[in-house]
């Protein structure tokens, strides 16, 4: 330690030896430690006597680990709980207003007027005048413009063509069962009534969502259903609700309709496209079999898939997904999807797997003696409760032997189990030997599903 003084004394300069020996034996003979608390406290901690080193290693604990004087001095006050919603509402439109976008007013886009006397509102696109009235009515609160507004519209329509008016008719949304909800008052409405949401997304630019109106939603056995099951809504894609709704559930092509679930809001089936009305039908009446309302049965689970937006990807990306698509051409044509997993039909997901399916083997309990000869290996089985047993195989005797054996001594019922070793289950090779699974001195870890 003596050798270490005249370093201690270059690095602080100072010329006091014995300072310089107290702060050594303070920090054990480490210079740096030493050299530390030099600087940090000074020469005021150096003991005058060689009998007050423990009370001054003490005074140092003790203004190491003191606590501060104020709560404020030195301490980081605790976070607050903090209580919040990670979706929250979006601003309030009112709901009539909420449903048309910015698309301009037409035959190929009408609004809904409930003074009218045909229940259409439409307005000759030739029409030069300029005064933008649709858009006003939508826009403005006030009581007596909306009236004027509307009185304008029909003077207007007293000058429309026949064939205008045939148009018209031929494309008119089914208003009849259009609810004018926004998505949250609808689940409002239909938990009340326990019924569905019955989404419709449109892009009036897209002639196929023309079509939908045209040859769809005015079939009398569609309305039938949904009048009778849903609460159906019906949004412009650019509008307030359909671009909340697009937020909330992406897809990449229109026409889009979906079921929502009132309760948790999830997208449980979804269509792209102008569906086959006979397909359409047999796929709710089979979505109605298979899923209810009653909070108390459990509904099948359901996996999503969205095509990916090309425009959003990469460039890498892109060049990986045409890769793709050229070696696989099905791929291409891929379209939005949420598959129903009904787990009690022997299906699994990927939270969920069933390694153990209805049409394998079943595996009878066996007291598997052991073996005799020099081929043989011992194998460790562990469960999930912390017990264990090491026993001895043939290196020639099946890996169903393993299971009829762990069957057998942890008192496994009809309970489906696997094995697995290193994470690859076991399952699959049954009627594989135990050393061409490698299972040669192996550790296996027994799962049992409850």
């Amino acid at each position: 330690m003596d050798s270490l003084v005249p370093l201690f004394l270059e690095i602080t300069s100072t010329d006091d030896v014995g300072v310089a020996q107290s702060f050594l034996e303070m920090a054990g003979g480490d210079l740096d430690t030493a050299v530390t608390l030099y600087f940090e406290h000074g020469t005021g901690v150096g003991p005058s006597r060689p009998g007050d080193d423990a009370e001054v290693a003490g005074r140092l604990q003790q203004e190491m680990y003191a606590e501060p004087e104020s709560a404020d001095e030195g301490v980081r006050r605790p976070l607050e709980p903090v209580h919040d919603q990670l979706v929250s509402d979006y601003t309030a439109v009112d709901p009539h207003r909420g449903m048309f976008g910015r698309t301009q007013v037409g035959i190929f886009n009408q609004l809904d007027d409930g003074d009218d006397e045909d229940g259409v509102e439409v307005v000759d696109l030739d029409d030069e005048d300029g005064d933008d009235d649709e858009f006003q009515m939508l826009d403005d609160d006030d009581d007596s413009i909306r009236q004027q507004n509307n009185r304008r519209a029909r003077r207007r329509r007293e000058f429309r063509t026949s064939t205008q008016r045939r148009l018209a008719n031929i494309f008119r949304p089914p208003w009849d069962i259009i609810q004018k909800l926004d998505l949250d008052g609808a689940k409002v409405v239909a938990r009340q009534e326990k019924k569905w949401i019955l989404v419709n997304i449109q892009d009036m630019t897209d002639f196929r969502c023309q079509c939908l109106n045209r040859d769809f939603w005015s079939n009398t056995e569609i309305k039938e259903i949904v009048r009778e099951n849903f609460i159906f809504l019906q949004y412009h894609h650019d509008s307030p609700n359909g671009e909340y709704y697009i937020n909330m559930y992406p897809f990449s092509e229109y026409p889009h309709i979906a079921i929502l679930d009132p309760m948790t809001g999830e997208r449980l089936k979804m269509w792209s496209g102008v569906p086959n009305f006979h397909v359409w039908v047999e796929q709710v009446v089979d979505f109605m079999d298979r899923f209810s309302l009653d909070k108390n049965k459990k509904n099948p689970i359901v996996q999503h898939s969205v095509r990916p937006d090309v425009s959003s990807l990469s460039e890498e990306q892109q060049i990986k997904m045409a890769m793709e698509h050229s070696l696989n051409p099905d791929a291409a044509r891929q379209q939005d999807s949420v598959d129903i997993v009904d787990l009690d039909n022997g299906e699994g997901t990927k939270e969920r797997p069933l390694e153990l399916e209805s049409d394998e083997p079943v595996i009878e309990a066996v007291d598997v003696p052991d073996p005799e000869g020099t081929d043989v290996t011992r194998i460790q089985i562990r469960s999930g409760d912390g017990r264990r047993v090491v026993k001895k195989f043939a290196l020639q005797d099946p890996v169903l032997r393993v299971f009829q054996f762990v069957k057998y001594y942890f008192g496994i019922d009809n309970k489906p189990f696997h094995l697995t070793m290193q994470r690859e289950n076991l399952i699959d090779k049954l009627d594989q030997t135990v050393q061409q699974c490698g299972l040669r001195n192996a550790s296996l870890l027994l799962e049992v599903e409850e």
